[in-house]
């Protein structure tokens, strides 16, 4: 792959940018006329060529190498105008840890359904992973905050992340959890929550009138008089809503298998 990873300060609601060449362009120098995603292991990119059905990896290692225009290849890689994807750091209703707690605990879940479907019967190996906090459950001390502290990348923000290194490969790409946002906002009193753009994306709260971030609207709740234990009881213990994803950043499973978060990141941006 070719990716870099970027530490910087201050903070911003980026999260990443990544390009990716003309795909006619592509297709038409690597004389592909008929190419297309189908479920197989997760996702793969099947070609038709001359009536031969095949994985786009099949089809390039048979490629005549030798007589094909590889420069070509290279200024279409290195120069030509690529296609971005510009993805802002929205994150932050997913993990919510209110002010002066000694302990409170967020969770990821990965479900049976997505492993099962992402990994083979014989398992894989893991030697060595990187994590944000605890592999299963996140533990966080916030006695000494005087606001409530959000999901995200900046530094008065938290995460709750393990990345991974396995082999042999799969396509899974990543296993990730959302709470239940209808029984999450019905807790935290908001009757209507969007996304809108700024500065990225930022969820917006309009309550009795008022219009507000979900952050500035967290942190004037009155949380001494809040049902703490309630909260971290659904963010610990209910069931979650998951994204299983492969590393074509499509879903592993059925759009039937995340109908309920679908729909509910649609009625986010509608």
């Amino acid at each position: 792959m070719c990716l870099a990873f970027l530490h910087y300060y201050p903070a911003q609601k980026i999260a990443s940018c990544l390009s990716l060449p003309s795909y006619e362009k592509l297709f038409t120098l690597l004389r592909i006329s008929n190419v297309r995603l189908e479920p197989k292991d997760g996702y793969e990119y099947m070609v038709s060529n001359n009536g031969k059905n095949q994985t786009l990896v099949d089809y390039l290692d048979e490629l005549d190498w030798s007589h094909f225009d590889i420069e070509g290849l290279q200024r279409l890689l290195r120069y030509d105008p690529h296609n971005e994807l510009c993805r802002a750091n929205d994150d932050n209703l997913i993990l919510i840890i209110p002010a002066r707690q000694n302990l409170f605990v967020n969770v990821g879940h990965c479900s049976s359904e997505c492993t099962a479907t992402a990994i083979p019967p014989g398992g894989i190996h893991i030697f060595s992973g990187f994590l944000h906090s605890h592999l299963i459950e996140c533990y966080y001390n916030s006695s000494n905050r005087k606001s409530v502290t959000v999901g995200g990348f900046g530094t008065q923000e938290e995460m709750c992340l393990a990345f991974l290194h396995y082999y042999p490969a799969q396509k899974i790409a990543s296993c990730l959890s959302l709470p239940s946002y209808e029984k999450l906002f019905a807790l935290l009193r908001i009757s209507n929550v969007r996304l809108e753009p700024k500065d990225g994306y930022e969820y917006m709260v309009s309550n009795n009138g008022k219009n507000q971030t979900l952050v500035d609207y967290l942190d004037e709740l009155d949380w001494s008089h809040f049902d703490i234990e309630g909260l971290q009881r659904l963010l610990r213990y209910d069931p979650h809503n998951e994204l299983c994803r492969a590393n074509d950043d499509n879903l592993i499973l059925t759009a039937q298998d995340h109908g309920t978060i679908l729909r509910l990141l649609r009625t986010l941006v509608s």
